[in-house]
């Protein structure tokens, strides 16, 4: 006769197999992941499978701290402005961004359009530097994670990571739906990648946000690993085909002036192929 197993004693394994620390990372995650909503505690401990007050005494002390806030009306969480210490402090101690940001305000200025750098932190493609005013739409910000399945600069970076590593990744990722035209299939992206390490420019038609279109290309450290991502992101209705293309030549310049300018390398090849070519997907 099979042993009877409760509930309780599920979630009580379920708890005690997860440190305190990934409690609240995953805790972080969830709020960052619904910054527009917000949860509450019960959604929070649902989503965990931990016990309801573990998650709230848990909050209680994010709170203190100010790593989230609550919103009083309806009790729902949301990430606390402590965090933009932190990614103030680390951007501000990185060369990276401030090397790199005459480039962007010389892309900016040929293309009108809001243009910004990210790095690859070995799992996310996180925004370092920004230039050009930001449409509120966009949603973009020093410290921002752009998802590596559908943002132009997550795809860019998947592209030309080694075989191993992007299987990996690529295996680990939740393919969150963002609009109507986010990729979920893994078949389909591959197929992206593919595309994108022929030509080494990545595309996002209204895959991340519905009214935005991206474009993207790689940057590379001195042994030749990409190590980020430069991009342009513009209103979808204004981007037309010859735009993109024309962005798309100021990108693989740009992406081999920043790659230089770090001293590393960049392959030769690009840009010397044929010009890359937006999908129909999302047009």
């Amino acid at each position: 006769m099979l042993p009877v197993i409760s509930i309780s004693a599920l979630v009580s394994h379920n708890e005690a197999r997860m440190t305190s620390i990934e409690k609240v990372y995953r805790i972080l995650e969830l709020l960052r992941r619904h910054y527009k909503t917000g949860l509450t505690n019960k959604e929070l401990s649902n989503r965990l499978k931990i016990p309801s007050s573990t998650c709230y005494r848990i909050m209680k002390s994010l709170k203190k701290f100010d790593f989230v806030s609550q919103r009083k009306v309806d009790k729902r969480f949301f990430l606390g402005f402590s965090h933009l210490r932190y990614a103030d402090a680390l951007v501000g101690g990185m060369d990276v961004p401030a090397l790199c940001l005459p480039h962007l305000e010389k892309l900016h200025g040929s293309t009108k359009d809001t243009t910004f750098l990210t790095v690859f932190s070995g799992q996310h493609s996180i925004v370092v530097e920004i230039c050009g005013n930001i449409n509120v739409l966009m949603s973009i910000a020093r410290g921002a994670v752009m998802p590596m399945h559908c943002a132009a600069s997550g795809k860019a970076i998947l592209a030309f990571l080694p075989e191993p590593e992007r299987s990996l990744l690529l295996a680990s990722l939740d393919y969150h739906v963002f609009t109507e035209q986010t990729i979920t299939d893994p078949t389909e992206l591959k197929k992206q990648l593919r595309e994108i390490h022929k030509t080494g420019i990545a595309f996002n038609f209204r895959e991340f946000h519905p009214d935005t279109v991206a474009i993207s290309s790689p940057i590379f450290s001195k042994h030749g690993k990409v190590i980020g991502a430069v991009a342009i992101v513009g209103i979808a209705e204004t981007l037309d085909q010859e735009t993109i293309a024309s962005h798309s030549r100021l990108m693989l310049t740009t992406s081999r002036e920043i790659t230089e300018e770090l001293g590393g390398k960049f392959p030769s090849r690009l840009g010397r192929e044929a010009e890359p070519k937006p999908s129909s997907r999302g047009l």
